[in-house]
């Protein structure tokens, strides 16, 4: 199960996976629904949860995201667009891996992933899945000839 946590119209951060051991739900007149779900995970991004502090001058946002996510760790793909984007001052002030890579996703309007300890930093339709592959699909004017 994944499990999403923010605000309904707004930005949100995906969770999990996690593994559901039971679940039951009902729905009360006064209430509502509800949902109760007792579950188990193994915290593979652990170490993105530390907090740090650093600072980086005439920095790529390429660089400082390789910087910071192999100082935890972890290995970086990042979009071509990114990795090139001047940072004249950056500072990471007591934040977490995961803060920091989400606000900076947030900036740049980008995806951020976590996956087999590494961290993707990818452009929004770049019509790449998180390998770096083209995503292809089977339509084409042949297909749609019919």
């Amino acid at each position: 199960m994944l499990c999403a946590i923010g605000y309904e119209d707004g930005r949100s951060r995906t969770h999990g996976p996690f593994l559901v051991d039971e679940y039951s739900g009902d729905f009360e007149e006064d209430d509502g629904e509800y949902l109760t779900i007792t579950g188990t995970s193994v915290d593979f991004s652990a170490g993105a949860k530390n907090r740090a502090t650093r600072t980086h001058t005439d920095t790529a946002l390429g660089e400082i995201l390789k910087t910071e996510a192999g100082a935890e760790g972890f290995g970086l793909k990042v979009s071509p667009e990114f990795e090139s984007f001047p940072y004249p001052h950056f500072f990471r002030g007591e934040k977490s891996l995961m803060q920091m890579v989400g606000e900076l996703a947030g900036i740049h309007d980008a995806i951020e992933k976590y996956k087999d300890g590494t961290v993707f930093f990818l452009a929004r339709a770049a019509g790449v899945d998180l390998a770096g592959n083209l995503l292809s699909h089977g339509l084409g004017r042949d297909t749609l000839k019919g």
